[in-house]
């Protein structure tokens, strides 16, 4: 039986290799690595691709390779699977947002509020005369 994780995992560290031994000359890279990296490159074109343009976090392929092998070593059902790489998704999309969020929340607490010059007290009926004049 093919196991793509290990596979793919290998593949994965040989283009990091070849794309670290060609400084980033993407014409070179794709020389070798379509060679050294065919199953990659076939069939896992979009992978390879962030993987050679050096657009993919290998930490997070790295985690659900880890998911896939145990899938395919029978240490996980497809459902367990199923529910591992969603909390792998939530981890990158979900838990950076927030973190995202409060690190902008964190900016914006530390401004000093805007000054919109001299505050007149008014009361609710001459602010509802005033509107309807408008």
């Amino acid at each position: 039986e093919l196991k793509h994780s290990v596979i793919l995992r290998e593949e994965a560290f040989n283009l990091v290799r070849i794309r670290e031994k060609y400084n980033g000359d993407q014409d070179l890279i794709m020389g070798d690595a379509i060679t050294e990296c065919n199953f990659l490159f076939t069939y896992y074109t979009d992978i390879y691709n962030k993987i050679r343009k050096n657009e993919m976090d290998l930490q997070i392929l790295n985690k659900f390779l880890d998911v896939l092998r145990d899938i395919e070593d029978g240490k996980l059902d497809q459902h367990e699977g199923s529910f591992k790489v969603g909390t792998l998704l939530k981890e990158i999309y979900v838990d950076s947002a927030l973190r995202k969020a409060d690190k902008l929340n964190e900016e914006h607490d530390r401004k000093e509020p805007e000054y919109k010059g001299p505050q007149v007290e008014i009361s609710w009926k001459d602010f509802k005369r005033l509107q309807s004049k408008y």
